[in-house]
């Protein structure tokens, strides 16, 4: 359910109203109050639009939300005054949103991390392949010096032998 920011600002306005006056919100309130004007007194859309922000509530468990044929409401309760407390939903988003960020950050970093430990790996095997190569070369040509030098040194004793 992602959250517009006019829809915020409703439900803030009904979250302040409810704990301001310790009563009911109706759809009525919002409408006093200039947030559906747009709608042109077209009761559907404004019935439609409030059930949609009481949902809101209801999933949350923020206050008694009460919907029947006669009337749609919500009435204050202590997880709304806690949550008003805390902020309303603007201050709860931008928590949200912080949050996502701070997890975007630290995958970026965590793959960041795991590309660099894969380039050392990388980097590590390929020194260890050409340490290697060296290691022979160098075993090759201290045998090469072992047996051309037993050769000069003995090259009369084997010139003689011949």
């Amino acid at each position: 359910m992602e959250l517009t920011e006019i829809d915020i600002e409703k439900l803030d306005f009904i979250l302040d109203k409810m704990i301001e006056t310790d009563w009911l919100v109706t759809a009525n309130d919002l409408h006093i109050n200039g947030y559906y004007d747009e709608y042109n007194n077209d009761i559907y859309k404004i019935e439609k639009d409030f059930r949609y922000l009481l949902s809101v509530f209801s999933t949350m468990g923020i206050g008694e939300v009460s919907m029947n044929k006669d009337a749609e409401m919500v009435r204050p309760n202590d997880k709304a005054i806690l949550f008003h407390k805390k902020g309303g939903f603007k201050k709860q988003v931008e928590i949200s949103k912080t949050e996502k960020e701070n997890k975007e950050n630290d995958y970026k970093k965590e793959t960041e991390r795991q590309n660099l430990k894969d380039e050392i790996d990388r980097l590590t095997k390929e020194n260890l392949e050409l340490q290697n190569r060296q290691l022979k070369r160098y075993i090759l040509y201290s045998a090469i010096a072992f047996i051309l030098g037993a050769l000069i040194t003995n090259i009369k004793d084997i010139i003689n032998l011949l």
